[in-house]
This record gives structure tokens, sequence and C-alpha cells, in this order.
């Protein structure tokens, strides 16, 4: 199916819920297979593949308020911003979906969040890419926080081979395992940034191997086997930062800030 806006479904109303469909093909110019707008619309248990999108929101682009995606599986859509979902809702819940395969030409591989905050919980991230925001990319307009979440093998060319985070971010209980990205092998952030109780292990990037960010707080986490080209094998920070409880096992860099690079 093609269309302009929702290749395949197109959604403007009320206190709706789409649950257990396939979508498959479609293409649009933004949200290659559903277009949203709207308030309480909850998309349940429904399958995205080889969807596309000129612009925004390769399987998903959603507007309106108090928008929730639910255990869907996304795999291999494709858009210039949001691989697999662009979301402008307020607030946007995205729990226990599974992104594979998804990419961006420019922006956010699978999630491209854009407003007040949106949260992802129970949901994993594989192989993703992009230019910036390998997996999720969170723009100025938006404070995200994850939870419980786990991000492999995702790729970014420039900043955030995970993600890519422009303002206020919290990030408790997730895994970061084997990304990459030009600068914040695992996470780039241009704004405060908070990490507790997570993993960060075999991320590589030229600065930062696993984190390059501003400032903010990690606590209770660990970060093993991260390397960077430059600096920071695990860490490279240009603020302040507080760490506190967390263990630093066999990070490098070319510079010899193995672990933390001040800057």
């Amino acid at each position: 199916n093609n269309a302009i806006n929702g290749g395949a479904l197109y959604w403007y109303g009320l206190e709706g819920t789409i649950a257990n469909c396939i979508f498959i093909n479609n293409t649009a110019e933004i949200g290659g297979a559903a277009y949203i707008t709207g308030r309480d619309v909850k998309l349940d248990g429904s399958k995205f593949e080889n969807n596309s999108a000129d612009d925004m929101g390769g399987a998903v682009y959603a507007d309106g308020l108090n928008f929730i995606l639910s255990k869907g599986n996304f795999k291999n859509n494709v858009a210039e911003d949001g691989g697999a979902v662009y979301t402008i809702a307020y607030p946007s819940l995205i729990s226990s979906c599974n992104f594979t395969d998804n990419r961006a030409y420019d922006t956010a591989g699978a999630i491209y969040s854009s407003s007040d905050n949106n949260t992802i919980k129970n949901s994993i991230f594989t192989n993703n890419s992009a230019k910036v925001g390998g997996a999720v990319y969170s723009d100025v307009t938006d404070n995200l926080f994850v939870y419980d979440s786990k991000f492999n093998n995702n790729s970014a060319k420039e900043h955030g081979g995970a993600i890519m985070i422009d303002e206020y971010a919290n990030i408790v209980n997730s895994t970061f395992d084997n990304n990459s990205g030009g600068i914040g092998g695992a996470v780039y952030s241009d704004s405060e940034t908070d990490f507790s109780n997570s993993t960060f292990a075999n991320n590589k990037a030229d600065k930062g191997g696993a984190i390059a960010m501003y400032d903010g707080e990690i606590v209770n986490s660990t970060f093993t086997n991260n390397f960077a080209n430059e600096s920071g094998g695990a860490l490279s920070v240009a603020g302040e930062l507080n760490v506190n409880k967390t263990d630093f096992t066999k990070n490098t860099a070319g510079d010899g800030s193995n672990n933390i690079y001040l800057n």
C-alpha cells in the first residue's frame, strides 16, 4: 500500500486501540505503515516489517496526547528520520517492544522522540543504524526516560551508537553491548543525563567508548571492555560528573584515558 500519510492506516480520533495487526511492505511520505493522531490511542501486539517513509516514521508516525505502543515487533523499516517510529505525541509510552534491523538515513534508526516526558521500557534494540542516534534520538523538546531495556549492536556514523540525547534523560537498569558510534559508542548526550544500575560492555567510538556526555550522574553501573580510538575508553565528559558505586574494567583509549576523559 502507498499513501501520503500512513501507507496502510490513517487514524484520527479519540480513545482507540489497534491490536494484533500485521503491517508489511507499506510506504508513505510520513508514517510508512500507520499515521496516528488523536488522544488516548494504543497500538498493541502488532508487527511492522519492511515498511518505509520518505520523511518521518518508517513504520509509525504518532501525534496527539497519551500514545501507547506496546508489544510491537519492528523489523527492516526505514525512513529519513525515525526508521521505525517517529513520535511527537505527549506523552508517549513505548513498552515491551522489539526493534531489529531498522535504519534511518539521518536520525534515529528505531525511535525518534520529540515531545516531553516520553518513556521507553522493557524493550530490545538490535542492529539498528542511523547517521545520528543508531537506535534512539531524543531531541531538544524531549525529556526521555529509559527503563529495563537492552541495546545491542546498534550503530551511528556520527553521534550516539545506541542513543543520542539533546535534553534531559534518565536511563535505569539497562544494558548496552557492542554498540558503536563516532562520538559516544553507546550514548551521546548534549545535556544532563543520569544513569543507574546499567551495564556498558564492548562498545566503541573515536571518543567516549561507552558514553560521551555533558554532565550528569552515574550510580551502581559497570563499564567493561569499552574502547575509544582517541580518548575516554569508557567515558568522555565535557561538564560535571558524579560517579558512585560504579566499576570500570578493561576499558582502553588511544591516549591512555582508559576509563574517564574530562574535557
